[in-house]
């Protein structure tokens, strides 16, 4: 019995003491912040570099055929300048015509190949992020971060939901909004004189 007599006040000391370090009762949250360096990440990923030489390889491709339309292109353009004063004018029409298809299709193939090597890489560099995001997420739940950022930037790579106070905000702001029209509501009322 004396015992139990001792060790309460023990336990009321150690409480008063916790209950000062904690600021009179308010639990303080602590919050661990890192970086990624993602650059470092990407560069580092494995058979990045097959990757990368993929898409170098399907831009060449890409620019090699641009190349031979512009060619083709400038063949008959050329050969437009040097003939027009000497052909016959549906010769020449027939001429202008390959010309305008010409320019037409390295066009058209300009647009498809800037639109097929962005594909190439969306397809091979979003299994690279899905799986770098991945692992920031799981590697900052493990080591307990509340936030990591990008190096070098201001973006968040990762947070924990816990701080989210986007309801609190949006709660606020439709209080003070309703606040707001009472007191248009209000002083409109007092303008023309109704309750």
């Amino acid at each position: 019995m004396i015992k139990g007599w001792v060790f309460a006040p023990v336990l009321l000391i150690i409480f008063a003491a916790a209950q000062n370090f904690y600021g009179f009762g308010q639990m303080k949250r602590l919050v661990k912040v890192g970086y990624v360096d993602l650059e470092a990440v990407k560069n580092n990923f494995p058979n990045i570099e097959d990757i990368k030489k993929k898409i170098i390889d399907e831009t060449a491709k890409v620019e090699a055929e641009i190349s031979v339309k512009q060619k083709a292109l400038a063949a008959l353009e050329n050969e437009y300048q040097v003939k027009s004063a000497t052909m016959t004018p549906e010769q020449l029409k027939l001429l202008e015509m390959k010309i305008d298809v010409a320019r037409k299709e390295l066009t058209y193939y300009v647009k498809w190949g800037e639109d097929y090597v962005a594909s190439v890489k969306d397809r091979l560099i979003t299994p690279v992020k899905i799986k770098i995001n991945k692992y920031i997420k799981l590697i900052s739940i493990d080591q307990g971060y509340s936030f990591v950022f990008i190096k070098g930037s201001d973006m968040v790579a990762y947070y924990d939901e816990k701080y989210d106070v986007t309801g609190h905000i949006l709660y606020k702001l439709k209080v003070d909004l309703k606040d707001e029209k009472m007191d248009i509501l209000r002083e409109w009322k007092k303008k023309n004189k109704i309750k």
